[in-house]
């Protein structure tokens, strides 16, 4: 009978190392696989710039009829976010304007949307607000939400929203729009004017996800 020797069980021991290590590796890889499976893939957008999935900055702040409204508080819901001054009668009407085309290319699903103006006028009451969708006659159901100086550029800085404030005219301010899915997530954002029917298919497609 031949004999097994220190070199021989040092060789053996060696290999049995590495085929555990190759069954864990497959283990692990086929229970990644098995984890994944089922998951929905990330929606395709294409009305403007797609971003990273990241989890939108998280605000609380009050609209125009006193409610607060709280962005932990609105999962399952896609979002929209927009950026606006209440008193101002150039680009933001345009804006609104573009949240109701696209709730009108949404049809009965606009209303699974949550739509969010943040003012850029910290000097906004809520009677402005009011008026300004009475005056430009919008239709989606918009919060336009209002705060102190404070609260309001804690959600400029976090959106990336420059704002330059006048005493004279309209307050200068980044135009854009956000799309958030029912997760909480930051999917995509447009820019001053996206193409409405396109949105709507993106908001669509988040719903879904």
């Amino acid at each position: 009978m031949s004999r097994i020797g220190p070199f021989s069980l040092r060789t053996i021991s060696r290999l049995m190392v590495i085929v555990l290590v190759v069954v864990l590796g497959v283990a692990i890889g086929l229970h990644n696989v098995l984890a994944g499976r089922g998951a929905p893939p990330a929606p395709k957008l294409v009305a403007g710039t797609t971003l990273d999935g990241h989890a939108a900055p998280s605000f609380a702040l009050v609209d125009q009829t006193g409610t607060t409204v709280s962005l932990a508080r609105l999962r399952g819901h896609p979002v929209v976010i927009t950026f606006l001054d209440a008193t101002c009668v150039t680009e933001c009407p345009l804006t609104a304007q573009y949240l109701d085309w696209t709730a009108q290319f949404l049809g009965p699903r606009a209303h699974d949307v949550v739509w969010l103006a943040v003012s850029v006028n910290p000097s906004n009451t809520p009677a402005q607000a009011e008026a300004f969708i009475t005056k430009n006659h919008v239709a989606v159901p918009l919060h336009v939400l209002l705060g102190t100086p404070a609260q309001l550029s804690a959600v400029w800085h976090a959106y990336y929203i420059d704002v330059v404030p006048s005493t004279t005219g309209d307050v200068e301010h980044t135009i854009a729009t956000y799309l958030i899915d029912p997760a909480g997530h930051e999917r995509e954002i447009l820019d001053q004017a996206y193409d409405a029917k396109l949105a709507a298919q993106d908001l669509r497609a988040l719903g879904a996800a």
